[in-house]
């Protein structure tokens, strides 16, 4: 019984808003398979690269969660996407 469940949630589509760019589509996908010792969701992962100053432990730190896609990824693609998520703001205020 608990096989069969596993089972039925691997196969089952990880759903998520789609932002504009493909790339970053592909990142939270990974970000998802990569989503095994955190429990945070996609938009507060994305907001909390967005707030590292450093570009290099911010590069770091977003491949660490959401793989070598996100390097295709610049931050305003990121941006849109907390916009067309509304959490774009909460960001701005806490920065």
């Amino acid at each position: 019984m608990i096989e069969m469940e596993v089972k039925n949630l691997q196969r089952s589509e990880t759903k998520f808003r789609k932002a504009e760019s493909e790339y970053l589509n592909k990142a939270i996908e990974e970000y998802f398979v990569r989503r095994t010792y955190h429990n945070a969701p996609v938009v507060d992962a994305l907001r909390y690269v967005l707030t590292i100053d450093n570009k290099r432990e911010r590069l770091e730190s977003a491949v660490e969660l959401f793989g070598d896609n996100i390097k295709e990824v610049n931050n305003q693609d990121i941006i849109n996407y907390l916009n067309q998520c509304r959490c774009y703001k909460e960001i701005r205020d806490t920065v």
